[in-house]
């Protein structure tokens, strides 16, 4: 037995390595792609050379490879151009900082949705009907369930539910809303989703959100760092979906404007086109002010508390139909901050060579 746990051990210890490395590659390669697609399509031109030297001078000193300026590239439309060398690229954030800051195995095991309703108990979360960890059904209770009783649980609700993996949903992947339901159809979707995802009832958001785009959740991403037995509020903005859209991912074709701890937004963003200015509805963002904002970086703020062995976060939350915030998810493995720092500048701010030394 011993020696089969010797064995086990380093080899479950590669696979999560090269599990870890094949998502980092993927999620560069992603906004490589989308970089270079903007960049083509609306002819931005390349850094001053003096600039690019600042940059490649800067990050050398921490990265061996070539980092890249496509990201600094583009944020120079917004940005001035002595902040652009303290960018943080995805090809450094990934493989680098987020692999020290949020250890992998552990930054896996808290972003676990089947895990909120222990870690997140006293927060308020989306009706959650079922969840499914291992293939292990369980109802809020934590009462095991077989698959008819889990189905019950669903066809009990009779309103529209939203399936969504536990893990690797990221940019609405692993997400399906199901609105017109029966028994074959919910067995269905649970043979599609296999194992390790939880059933949740639809969120009625707040005339605040929805004013936007009323067909998507639209949510709000928090970053937080909590580093050093200090807490910083890193960035925060309004994710809006598309016209028509179900959901408000901007790998899914929706956008995204910053937000100020007042609740003053500022104009949008996206992969396509350097600024937008109106949502889908024709609201002009930089008009709009959400109310009551401070409450959500105040819940930001708690659950980053809970859970200080991950030193970076991304939290999604809604509004409710009160104006209640609602933790949606953890995002500590992929924890996006391009919409900031392409239109506010340096994510990290003063602490960015607190963090590089760490």
């Amino acid at each position: 037995m011993d020696i089969i746990k010797s064995i086990a051990l380093p080899i479950e210890q590669k696979i999560h390595q090269f599990n870890n490395t094949r998502y980092c590659r993927e999620r560069i390669k992603y906004f490589d792609e989308k970089r270079n697609e903007f960049i083509k399509n609306n002819n931005i031109p390349e850094l001053p050379e003096l600039v690019a030297d600042q940059i490649r001078q800067f990050w050398g000193k921490y990265v061996k490879a070539d980092i890249g300026l496509n990201f600094q590239r583009i944020a120079a439309l917004r940005i001035p151009q002595e902040s652009l060398q303290y960018i943080v690229s995805e090809s450094v954030l990934y493989p680098l900082l987020i692999k020290k800051l949020n250890p992998e195995n552990i930054a896996r095991t808290l972003a676990n949705k089947g895990l909120y309703n222990i870690l997140f108990h006293d927060i308020k979360r989306p009706n959650e009907i079922i969840r499914n960890i291992s293939r292990n059904f369980l109802d809020n209770n934590n009462n095991l369930l077989n698959t008819d009783e889990a189905i019950e649980k669903i066809l009990s609700l009779g309103a529209p539910v939203i399936f969504k993996k536990s893990t690797f949903s990221f940019g609405g992947r692993g997400v399906k809303i199901v609105k017109d339901y029966n028994r074959t159809i919910i067995q269905q979707n649970i043979d599609l989703f296999k194992k390790d995802f939880v059933v949740q009832e639809l969120l009625c958001q707040s005339q605040q959100t929805a004013r936007f785009n009323p067909t998507s959740l639209n949510t709000f991403r928090v970053l937080t760092l909590l580093l050093n037995g200090r807490f910083s509020l890193l960035g925060a903005w309004l994710r809006c979906g598309a016209k028509d859209a179900q959901v408000d991912n901007l790998t899914s074709g929706g956008m995204a404007a910053c937000i100020f701890p007042d609740g003053r937004l500022t104009y949008a963003i996206d992969f396509k086109v350097p600024r937008i200015d109106y949502s889908p509805t024709g609201l002009k963002f930089e008009d709009c002010r959400i109310e009551h904002f401070d409450r959500i970086l105040q819940k930001a703020e708690q659950l980053h508390k809970r859970i200080p062995l991950v030193a970076m976060a991304g939290w999604d939350f809604a509004l409710d139909i009160n104006d209640e915030p609602v933790f949606i998810e953890a995002n500590l493995r992929s924890p996006d901050t391009w919409p900031w720092q392409m239109t506010q500048g340096p994510i990290f701010g003063d602490r960015l060579i607190e963090v590089l030394n760490y």
